[in-house]
């Protein structure tokens, strides 16, 4: 069975060579998507592709959306027992360089000192979409 993450990961690169950042974007829904779906092992394959286009030199500018791959690798750091992974994460996402996140987000991000409020700022990012 294919999930919806692995297709839409799949998208060509020869479409996507000119789009700066795009590429990083796609991989990033593609985590997201992966999330949702319980793949957890393609969350972080994906999330490997989307940090891997955004450190190419001039697509720097797409990295303010680096929220929509941490959030669903903070969530699986969580699954998998990583706190400390999980905590970067959510400092990362912090991180005045990037878009900022609504702020009752932004403030259980902020509080959250253990894997429980750490669960809670996911959960309450999931109806919002951030999740």
């Amino acid at each position: 069975m294919t999930s919806r993450a692995s297709a839409s990961g799949s998208a060509s690169s020869s479409s996507q060579d000119e789009l700066h950042g795009y590429r990083g974007l796609t991989a990033a829904n593609a985590a997201w998507l992966a999330y949702r779906d319980g793949d957890l092992e393609l969350v972080e394959a994906r999330a490997a592709d989307a940090f891997a286009d955004w450190r190419t030199q001039g697509l720097r500018g797409s990295r303010v959306f680096e929220w929509m791959v941490r959030f669903p690798l903070l969530a699986t750091a969580l699954e998998h027992g990583r706190i400390e992974v999980a905590q970067e994460h959510a400092r990362a996402m912090l991180d005045p360089a990037q878009q900022p996140l609504p702020m009752e987000i932004e403030t259980a991000l902020r509080a959250a000192t253990d894997a429980d409020e750490l669960a809670q700022a996911v959960e309450l990012a999931r109806p919002l979409g951030y999740a």
